[in-house]
């Protein structure tokens, strides 16, 4: 590797931490919201399997919400209601 080529990697690997760092450190100060509770009414009340509870979540903000597949299936696991707080907030960082 040739020195101009360390020098911009050394400066944008420091561009992507500044950018990274204050996001994670951001996600230390989450909080519950209202999604938070709203997962966990549902997942608390269903009484078939979790997972099915958790496609048709999927399924049903698919076609009246938002239209992604992979973020309203993940939306769909209670984390605060399992993990509290600290799971939240490693949720967050993952």
């Amino acid at each position: 590797m040739s020195k101009k080529s360390k020098i911009i990697m050394m400066i944008s690997s420091l561009l992507l931490l500044t950018i990274i760092c204050p996001v994670l450190m951001g996600c230390l100060y989450a909080t519950p919201s209202a999604d938070d509770f709203t997962n966990s009414i549902g997942w608390q009340n269903y009484e078939e399997p979790h997972l099915k509870y958790m496609l048709l979540n999927l399924i049903n903000s698919y076609k009246s919400w938002q239209g992604t597949y992979f973020g309203s299936l993940i939306c769909g696991f209670p984390v605060y209601y399992k993990l509290g707080l600290v799971g939240l907030r490693i949720w967050l960082l993952a």
